[in-house]
C-alpha cells in the first residue's frame, strides 16, 4: 500500500513540476520545505483539513493565514489547494519530497547527508564535496552530521547513492559473516 501512496505522490509532484517549473526558484523551494516542516511538526492540521464537516471556506481561510505567515509563492498554494480538493492533503510531505528532488535534478544539484563520527575540518569537507562532484557530475549541497554510532568513519547518503566506510559497518559485516558460518554448521 505504501508503494501506491508513493506512486500517487510522485504523479502529483511530476504534474506540479511540469506546470510550475518555470516559476520555481530556490526561495520558493526553501519556503516549500519550511511549510512542509511546519506541517510535519503540526500533523493535526491535516486531520482538521480532512474533516468533511468543516466548510471549505474555513479551511481556505486557515491555509491563507499560513500562506501569509510563510510568505508562500502562488504556485505552492496551487498544489496545497489541489491536494485539499482531491482529499489527498496527507500526501503533502511526499509530494514536496518528490517535487524538491525534481527541482534539484533540473538544476543539476544533489543533496547529501554526510554522517561522520567526529567533526571534520573545512578542508576534509571540501575534499568530500569535490569527490561527490566528480563521481556524480552534479553540484553538491551537503549537510554534515555527527553520528557517534559510526564509531569511526563516514556514511554518505543521497537520493541515488549510499556509501559507508566505518568501524560500525566493518563490525556489521563481521557479524553477518559469523552468523552465516554458524547457520551453515
Amino acid at each position: 500500500m505504501k508503494t501506491d501512496v508513493d506512486d500517487i505522490a510522485k504523479k502529483y509532484a511530476q504534474a506540479y513540476f511540469n506546470m510550475y517549473a518555470h516559476l520555481l526558484d530556490q526561495r520558493c523551494v526553501d519556503v516549500l520545505i519550511d511549510l512542509d516542516n511546519f506541517f510535519k511538526e503540526n500533523r493535526r492540521i491535516f486531520l482538521y483539513l480532512s474533516i468533511p464537516t468543516i466548510a471549505e471556506n474555513v479551511k481556505e481561510h486557515v491555509l491563507n493565514e499560513l500562506f501569509r505567515v510563510f510568505n508562500i509563492c502562488d504556485n505552492i498554494k496551487a498544489i496545497v489547494y489541489l491536494l485539499l480538493r482531491h482529499k489527498r492533503i496527507e500526501l503533502f510531505s511526499d509530494v514536496v519530497y518528490h517535487a524538491v528532488r525534481l527541482f534539484r535534478l533540473s538544476k543539476n544539484v544533489q543533496l547529501f547527508n554526510i554522517f561522520t563520527s567526529h567533526v571534520l575540518l573545512e578542508q576534509e569537507k571540501a575534499e568530500i564535496i569535490s569527490f561527490l562532484k566528480r563521481i556524480t557530475g552534479f553540484s553538491i549541497v551537503a549537510e554534515f552530521i555527527i553520528d557517534k554510532r559510526l564509531i569511526s568513519g563516514i556514511r554518505i547518503r543521497g537520493d541515488y547513492i549510499m556509501w559507508e566506510h566505518s568501524l560500525a559497518r566493518l563490525l556489521r559485516d563481521v557479524e553477518q559473516d559469523v552468523l552465516q558460518q554458524v547457520r551453515s554448521w
